[in-house]
């Protein structure tokens, strides 16, 4: 027989006598006699259920099973027999995966799981993960009551935990519920309200509603909110609230309808459990259009109220807020237009958002969420390089300062007020304390998330950003922008394998996207996989496209690789051609990068002073960005610095 360690998957239970030690200070001999029965039960149930005992220590013990359902079996029964008198009080938890054995010793995270499940537990009480859950779900006779998302200590990954429904075992109360980790914020995906006036084009405004009523629970610290571009997938669909809830993993769902008459408005909002599709909320609401953000804020403040109260957490309620609605109702309808066109994100819709805000403010010039929306739209056309940063990120500050001024809780004004200190101003201590701003507001923003994400790459603090993107995911499971922004992150970084798996799955998600073919060649050319980046960039864009100038760069970039420089000159002759026919400075960037690939440096600083000088946005990624690694070896590197005016301190691969 082999001596070799062992992988088996087992179901692992731990049991743990509770206030063992206190007892022992108190009555020694009767703390003995309770640990002595324990483990006499132990010995005697563990077995009947074809489990067997790893290890006692001290007041506690670690038993493994083959099958997750004797596991269940045996652990009330345990409970069972030490509920009776004398009663000994016994915490167990129980997980499900991946161990491994090595003669007298057991190791693997599922473990550590286990351990940690049962350090929530209470006296009397069965916990277990979904992993065991998932294994007991034919079994009728086994029934079970999940406690929600918990996240372990020194465990990455949420856990859900369950408790086991017996008449003989406790049940724990949300407040019992404290371990070694804690629990999660309790989740809610805000499904689109449906229109359900007589007019069609009232789509907009339910939409609003809706998004409105999403981002008031955002600011809840105690919920974890889906975010919009995920929840809306499900607009037009009748998919089943369970199902719903797998999809995004979210617990509750709000779901409702909006009925725009004139001036007078029915709203109507029903909260949902995933987990068996019980109503916990239903209400009806009649308004007139005057009142429609005090409506809003009462039912996201009931919603929060209800949710927190099931959760067991003590505090202030969550209130709503005064003050905010317009002085017009036709502003606050165009709001909601521009609203609903900002939510397309493209260049088109955003264009036609301003135009939306921009109407709305010349009836109500007061209307602080109108310019705070105006100054991202803007930020967001110089981000994405649809319009010159030296062309939009003025009215961007200007915007944001005016919202600012009028209500100082706008945090998409501080975050449209970072993306100019970041791609206009250069000023990276500005752009720092403006998203510390807005993450004082609202940590659960998603637009928050992606703009800093942008900061964090600029800083090469990739590690950061990649973690603050992956729980972005969470929130956002269906979001092409973290998507695409955490594939670049990735890359950056190095880690191409990584890169190449989120760009497959999220292709497969966005199969239209024109970006993350572009950054599905990188991974692959960092993997030296060559042919396959080829055949990845054997799209075709029109004249015109604004990712053109992207993919004639990365073709040129791939030649450059495979030792074709004559077609790689053929590519940088092209971006020179296409900047001659627009010389906007929009792709200045992209023909200084494929003269760096070329090893032609002094082309490439003749058009990165050129991009400096016409405040091209992108120039900031030159401090870290790995595409930049070889011009930053250069002597023209300082220079460069010392035209945009950029301390060194922000470079991490600085030499003075």
């Amino acid at each position: 027989m082999s001596n070799s360690p062992q992988r088996q998957l087992l179901t692992v239970m731990f049991c743990d006598m509770v206030g063992y030690s206190r007892m022992m200070d108190e009555d020694e001999q009767l703390a003995l006699r309770q640990r002595n029965r324990m483990e006499d039960t132990l010995r005697e149930v563990v077995t009947r259920h074809n489990g067997r005992i790893h290890q006692f220590y001290g007041d506690g013990a670690l038993s493994l099973f083959p099958s997750s359902v004797e596991a269940v079996h045996c652990a009330a029964l345990i409970q069972e027999k030490l509920i009776e008198d004398p009663t000994v009080p016994v915490r167990i938890g129980l997980h499900a995966g991946d161990v491994l054995l090595d003669g007298n010793h057991v190791f693997g995270e599922s473990i550590n799981v286990a351990s940690r499940i049962e350090s929530f537990s209470v006296p009397g009480a069965v916990l277990f993960s979904e992993k065991v859950y998932d294994d007991l779900k034919n079994q009728p006779t086994i029934n079970s009551r999940a406690l929600g998302l918990f996240r372990l200590k020194n465990i990455k990954k949420e856990v859900k935990l369950y408790a086991l429904e017996h008449p003989a075992l406790k049940m724990p109360a949300p407040h019992e519920l404290e371990g070694k980790g804690q629990r999660d914020k309790r989740s809610i995906a805000v499904l689109p309200f449906l229109n359900m006036s007589s007019d069609p084009e009232n789509e907009y405004f339910s939409d609003g509603i809706t998004e409105e009523i999403l981002n008031a629970l955002c600011r809840e610290e105690a919920l974890k909110v889906t975010a919009r571009t995920s929840s809306f997938v499900f607009k037009g669909k009748t998919e089943d609230v369970r199902a719903i809830g797998q999809k995004l993993n979210v617990e509750t769902v709000l779901e409702g309808s909006v009925r725009k008459a004139g001036n007078r408005v029915r709203i109507t909002a029903q909260l949902i459990n995933t987990e068996d599709g019980y109503h916990l909320f239903s209400e009806t609401y009649d308004r007139t259009l005057d009142d429609i953000f005090a409506v809003q804020d009462e039912i996201a403040a009931s919603i929060s109220n209800k949710l927190k109260e099931q959760l067991g957490l003590v505090g202030e309620k969550m209130q709503v807020q005064e003050g905010r609605a317009p002085a017009d109702p036709e502003a606050y309808n165009l709001y909601l237009k521009g609203l609903y066109h900002w939510n397309q994100y493209t260049p088109e819709s955003a264009a036609a958002a301003i135009d939306y805000y921009r109407q709305a403010l010349s009836i109500d010039p007061q209307f602080a969420k109108a310019w705070a929306l105006l100054s991202f739209c803007y930020s967001y056309l110089a981000a994405i390089g649809a319009m010159p940063a030296e062309a939009s990120l003025p009215h961007a500050r200007k915007a944001a300062e005016k919202a600012l001024a009028l209500d100082n809780k706008q945090e998409l004004a501080y975050c449209a007020l970072a993306g100019v200190s970041m791609f206009l101003d250069w000023d990276l201590d500005a752009a720092f304390s403006a998203f510390e701003k807005a993450h004082t507001i609202n940590p659960n923003n998603t637009a928050y998330h992606y703009t800093y994400a942008l900061l964090l790459n600029i800083t090469g603090a990739y590690d950061e950003g990649i973690a603050l993107l992956e729980h972005t995911l969470q929130l956002d499971p269906v979001s092409l922008i973290a998507h695409t922004f955490l594939a670049e992150l990735l890359l950056c970084s190095g880690r191409f394998g990584e890169a190449l798996q989120l760009t497959e799955k999220a292709l497969g998600l966005f199969p239209q996207s024109e970006m993350l073919p572009f950054h599905k060649a990188w991974a692959l050319m960092g993997l030296s996989r060559y042919t396959e980046a080829e055949s990845t960039l054997s799209i075709r864009l029109p004249d015109g496209n604004p990712q053109l100038k992207i993919y004639v760069m990365m073709r040129g970039r791939l030649y450059s690789l495979t030792n074709r420089p004559e077609q790689a000159r053929k590519c940088l002759y092209r971006l020179e051609q296409m900047h001659q026919e627009s010389p906007a400075g929009a792709n200045l960037m992209e023909i200084a990068s494929l003269a760096q690939q070329l090893g032609d440096m002094e082309l490439a600083f003749r058009y990165i002073s050129e991009a400096v000088s016409r405040r091209v946005g992108g120039c900031i990624f030159l401090l870290n960005h790995t595409a930049w690694s070889e011009f930053r070896k250069t002597s023209y590197f300082k220079v460069i610095l010392g035209k945009m005016g950029v301390s060194g301190k922000w470079v991490r691969d600085w030499q003075a």
